[in-house]
């Protein structure tokens, strides 16, 4: 269970936290949560779907990373095989808080940036420390600083495009099916994918919108990242002739 607080430059002065890569880190996991700002490089990697959230029913966007339950066939043993990564994945073990009262808007002023201790990222040797000796942030506090910040806008802008395209009707839903030399097929199910059929079909003045807002942009990413799923599968076809 996680056991987050509220970073401090006396308190946490000692923190160390590991950047390694592995399965020891939960990061056996077959999709990842992206945000639009990551599109541009991540698509070159990574099939890109959406999934819903069985609580809230909400939508969120996604890196697809393998078609099983705890299977990421990007990771292999202490290395993450890809020119990039998901900021979600980068930014562990930490998080943003909400400082603010109650059902107020979050604001940069009423925000705090938050570790799990009981993370194993936290070493006590080795890693990145958080500070330095006069209690400043390091150069990779700042960096962790500046990818929450990302994340933070980059939820926003990614519910809006998700929401342009619940409105125009553009996603469908679709199941992945693959060998696994069993005889039966692994199936990835819940993900939604953008109907390339119904962008052709957008009016001028949808375009027009879509392209001033960057949608456009993200829309044609997304449908160049399906591509990604038969290298993927490439992926999973080489592992299991491996044993």
């Amino acid at each position: 269970m996680a056991n987050f607080a509220i970073l401090d430059p006396q308190e946490h002065n000692q923190v160390r936290v590991s950047t390694e890569r592995g399965a020891q880190y939960g990061e056996c996991i077959n999709h990842v949560p992206i945000v639009a700002d990551e599109l541009e490089n991540l698509a070159l990697e990574y099939p890109v779907g959406f999934l819903k959230d069985h609580e809230t029913g909400q939508f969120g966007m996604h890196a697809i990373t393998g078609f099983q339950p705890k299977e990421n066939l990007f990771l292999s043993g202490k290395n993450w095989e890809a020119n990039a990564l998901p900021l979600h994945i980068l930014r562990q073990p930490f998080m943003v808080a909400h400082t603010g009262p109650e059902g107020q808007q979050s604001a940069p002023d009423k925000t705090a940036i938050c570790i799990d201790l009981d993370s194993p990222r936290i070493v006590t040797e080795g890693g990145q420390r958080l500070f330095d000796d006069n209690n400043q942030a390091t150069d990779y506090l700042n960096h962790i600083s500046s990818m929450l910040s990302t994340l933070m806008s980059g939820m926003q802008k990614t519910h809006h495009f998700i929401q342009a395209l619940l409105q125009q009707e553009l996603l469908e839903p679709v199941r992945l099916s693959v060998d696994d030399h069993s005889g039966l097929p692994q199936h990835l199910d819940g993900l939604y994918a953008v109907n390339k059929a119904k962008i052709e079909s957008l009016s001028d003045d949808t375009v027009l919108q879509f392209y001033k807002t960057g949608y456009l942009k993200a829309l044609y990413l997304v449908t160049a990242a399906t591509g990604n799923l038969n290298k993927l599968n490439a992926k999973r076809q080489q592992r299991l002739s491996q044993g």
